[in-house]
């Protein structure tokens, strides 16, 4: 595929000299999740294999620079305010948001779903912006989540623009996890579904990554036939029949050609 061009080489994420020790410090934030917001440093020390006087280091240093707070009340720690401060800098600074914004609220005219639209984050989809239903009573703010890239439909839009060997990488060497019955864990079975995805022209989420939601998904290139990102249209199962997939899929591969000239 001609669009495909070098997005998603395995080569862009090559070992090159780094600063080993910083490599260690920025690893531990890592471990700072929405399933575990706060660590205690016993519990560091024993999932990174670093000693506990390192990881007080570590995270005394975080701390005093304002990326990591200590909780007084259980002596754990949690990411710090300043993350918000550079959260906002990276968001006000991203090119094209006004323009995919607005792509996302024609689309929800037409499609009665939540539309969200993600990008490339190494192994990961990252959200950046999402149009719900309206009138919708909950509009939880999903910018920054992310979210893996084979068993999601912005994920395998994703994986449908980027090399095979990266595609191999992220389900040979990430940890893939079975969420649900249809999830899929084996490296061949992914090529078999990325293949028709690129035939088809958009992904299907069939309930892969949560119970009773699909999600129908297409990639978005910029005008150079770069990777931009991906949009989708996401809700409850039983409303996504083969029918509304496949003209929700026509509405989102038109906005990505419109966004292809704009971007």
């Amino acid at each position: 595929m001609d669009s495909i061009n070098n997005i998603g080489n395995q080569d862009t994420y090559k070992k090159t000299t780094y600063v080993k020790s910083l490599k260690k410090a920025l690893d531990i934030l890592e471990y700072f999740t929405e399933e575990n917001p706060e660590w205690g440093i016993s519990d560091l020390s024993r999932v990174t294999g670093l000693y506990k006087s390192n990881i007080y280091n570590i995270l005394l240093t975080f701390e005093l620079s304002g990326y990591i707070q200590k909780n007084n009340q259980n002596g754990k720690y949690r990411l710090g305010f300043k993350f918000l401060d550079k959260s906002y800098i990276v968001s006000r600074h991203l090119t094209d948001t006004e323009i995919i914004h607005e792509a996302l609220l024609d689309l929800s005219r037409d499609i009665p779903e939540t539309i969200y639209y993600a990008i490339l984050s190494q192994n990961s989809a990252i959200y950046l912006d999402a149009v719900f239903p309206s009138p919708s009573r909950f509009m939880p703010f999903v910018n920054g989540i992310t979210a893996p890239l084979y068993c999601t439909g912005l994920g395998k839009a994703l994986l449908s623009m980027c090399e095979d060997s990266f595609i191999k990488s992220v389900m040979l060497e990430s940890d893939i996890k079975r969420f649900t019955d249809t999830t899929i864990t084996d490296y061949e079975e992914m090529k078999k579904e990325i293949a028709i995805t690129r035939k088809r022209g958009y992904s299907i989420d069939n309930m892969e990554h949560e119970y009773g939601v699909k999600c129908v998904s297409v990639p978005i290139l910029d005008r150079k036939g770069n990777l931009n990102g991906a949009i989708s249209a996401s809700g409850p199962s039983l409303r996504f029949t083969d029918d509304i997939i496949e003209k929700y899929a026509e509405l989102l591969i038109k906005t990505a050609s419109e966004l292809k000239n704009k971007l």
